[in-house]
């Protein structure tokens, strides 16, 4: 029964992401009251949700792993978060890239996912109607 629940929430978390975000933001909202900690939190939870999401999708509609083009958006911004802070101070510290490339990869895998899920349900319904 346990297990039966968690795999459901799982799967709802990973189909829409979003409820992850929310889901923390509300939680941490209400315990500590400080909106911007709650919005973090929220953007720091929903991440892995967001990148689950994008590969599921990603199979689902065109059926291959896109698993090694995510983990290549990480990568390929957390270099880019590093160039830009070098940039910006002369030194910087690894907690600075990783919380950089974390809040960029929320906004990218929000867009992706978006999009993705657009074209999705458009391809269903242009399949349907053909």
């Amino acid at each position: 029964m346990m297990t039966t629940v968690i795999s459901v929430l799982l799967s709802i978390f990973l189909f829409i992401p979003v409820l992850v975000y929310l889901t923390v933001f509300i939680i941490v909202k209400k315990w500590r009251k400080d909106h911007r900690k709650a919005v973090a939190s929220g953007i720091h939870w929903s991440v892995p949700f967001f990148a689950g999401a994008v590969c599921l999708t990603v199979e689902t509609i065109w059926s291959f792993s896109a698993l090694w083009v995510v983990l290549l958006l990480f990568a390929g911004i957390g270099i880019l978060s590093a160039i830009y802070i070098r940039s910006v101070q002369t030194e910087f510290t690894y907690a600075e890239v990783l919380k950089g490339m974390w809040r960029l990869s929320f906004l990218i895998l929000f867009f992706v996912h978006t999009v993705l899920i657009t074209l999705g349900v458009s391809l269903s319904v242009f399949q349907a109607v053909n």
